[in-house]
């Protein structure tokens, strides 16, 4: 039903952005070697060992960021569960370069919950899943920067740049 309603309306009077440009990329994650936070066996009632073994079964040695452009909008996938903070850090990257940036979580992939050491060392719930350790917020923010940076800023009317594979 809904598809029929999308083929059946009157686009014609819709607003469009001029020239935009849609264009996306991604960049590699090196993670840091999966560990189980020190809760992690206490509050799954698992030994130490198992908790090795699982947190080293679920937590992918690499991951990626993906970013989609289109005109001044710049989804970034991110692989996991970024909090606020981390998510507001990744964000600022991308309004440094003029970009309006959407945080897509779990896109392409989940490496856990990716926090600031200050939240990972608090503990909780979400530091028991954050199976790369404090270390892994850093590592998604460095790679947004150098995604963002082969995109290069945002500009109006701005050509499609050559380095990115949209």
């Amino acid at each position: 039903r809904m598809a029929k309603q999308l083929m059946a309306a009157d686009v014609s009077s819709r607003r469009t952005l001029p020239d935009v440009t849609l264009r996306w990329d991604s960049e590699i994650v090196q993670l840091p070697s999966p560990k189980p936070h020190p809760n992690f066996a206490a509050e799954y009632k698992v030994n130490n060992v198992l908790a090795s073994m699982v947190v080293g079964r679920f937590a992918p040695p690499v991951s990626k960021v993906t970013a989609v452009s289109i005109g001044p909008f710049l989804l970034l996938g991110i692989p996991g569960e970024p909090t606020t903070e981390v998510g507001r850090r990744i964000a600022q990257v991308a309004e440094r370069a003029g970009y309006i940036p959407w945080i897509v979580s779990q896109a392409n992939g989940w490496a856990g919950y990716i926090l600031t050491e200050p939240d990972y060392l608090a503990g909780g719930y979400e530091a028991t899943l954050a199976f790369h350790g404090p270390e892994a917020s850093a590592r998604f923010i460095e790679a947004t920067e150098r995604l963002v940076h082969r995109l290069g800023s945002y500009r109006v009317n701005q050509p499609a740049a050559t380095s990115t594979r949209g």
